[in-house]
């Protein structure tokens, strides 16, 4: 358990703007002592208090936290506006049926993007090699439902 808290606690720190541990105990009221013992994977039986307030702060559940549940492939809105993070979803190819106006976009995998913006985007992964060689397995499809303009980019031979 020690071990996943750490592992999460950093992805957390790193998420919200790679917080220090100084950062974080000011923003949360822990000791820091406290935090660097959960940070490095000393503390093997923490506090539910503890634990309690650092989820709280992040967003996330206890369990979450802990490593009995993964953590969410998606950021609450609530961080995304206090980091000023812009993101849009991932679908699946199932997904968008029925338009993509009406598809449900929240608990989505999400993609980090640089721009803001108020037209509805969303994304797909490729998943198998059927587009190959013009969209690889793995590629990743970025859609502007408003604007149905699209580039592609293509593989070179180096």
């Amino acid at each position: 358990m020690a071990f996943e808290i750490s592992t999460n606690l950093k992805k957390m720190m790193l998420i919200h703007g790679n917080m220090s541990i100084s950062d974080l105990s000011k923003a949360t009221g822990l000791p820091q002592p406290t935090l660097y013992q959960l940070y490095v994977g000393i503390t093997k039986s923490p506090r539910k208090t503890t634990l309690s307030i650092l989820s709280n702060y992040f967003s996330i559940t206890v369990n979450q936290l802990s490593g009995e549940e993964k953590l969410p492939f998606y950021l609450p809105e609530k961080i995304k506006k206090q980091l000023e993070i812009n993101t849009i979803p991932i679908v699946n190819w199932e997904d968008l049926h029925p338009l993509p106006e009406k598809i449900n976009f929240s608990n989505k995998e999400e993609l980090f993007i640089e721009t803001k913006s108020k037209n509805l985007r969303f994304s797909i992964k490729v998943i198998n090699s059927e587009m190959d060689p013009v969209f690889p397995k793995g590629s990743i499809l970025i859609f502007d439902v408003n604007n149905l303009s699209y580039a592609t980019s293509k593989r070179t031979n180096a």
